[in-house]
């Protein structure tokens, strides 16, 4: 949603990666964001595609492109993480303006760490997909 605002602690991440310090980032989505922080120069990103296929409830998705500000990969933990909590809170807002309910975006992103979690991966085959160890 266009000018959304919020707020997001990074505890989760604290919590599965210790050494990495606590942040927040501050989300405004739209085309031209007006962030109550002020910004220092320089952009980082990531551009996510997606594409139908022709395999039943299965899309093709991935990062095309990443930009980072830092070439220091202490300097870049934070900008990944601030990029991951702008993709979740735009997921969430998104799965609700298209009919979804809160809890469900929820679930649905609770589905993929939980596959992270067990270390599973989703797995084409000629009939479809299925869930299997990495």
């Amino acid at each position: 949603m266009i000018g959304r605002r919020g707020i997001f602690g990074l505890g989760l991440l604290g919590l599965l990666f210790p050494r990495v310090a606590w942040s927040c980032t501050e989300v405004i989505h739209g085309k031209a964001p007006q962030w109550k922080a002020k910004v220092s120069p320089g952009t980082f990103s990531c551009t996510v595609e997606g594409h139908y296929t022709e395999t039943h409830d299965l899309v093709a998705a991935g990062v095309r492109r990443h930009a980072w500000v830092s070439n220091r990969d202490a300097k870049r933990m934070p900008e990944l993480l601030g990029l991951r909590t702008a993709f979740l809170d735009w997921f969430l807002t998104t799965y609700q303006a298209l009919g979804g309910a809160r809890a469900e975006a929820i679930d649905q992103v609770q589905y993929v760490v939980d596959a992270w979690k067990n270390n599973t991966r989703c797995v084409v085959t000629e009939h479809g997909q299925r869930q299997e160890p990495r």
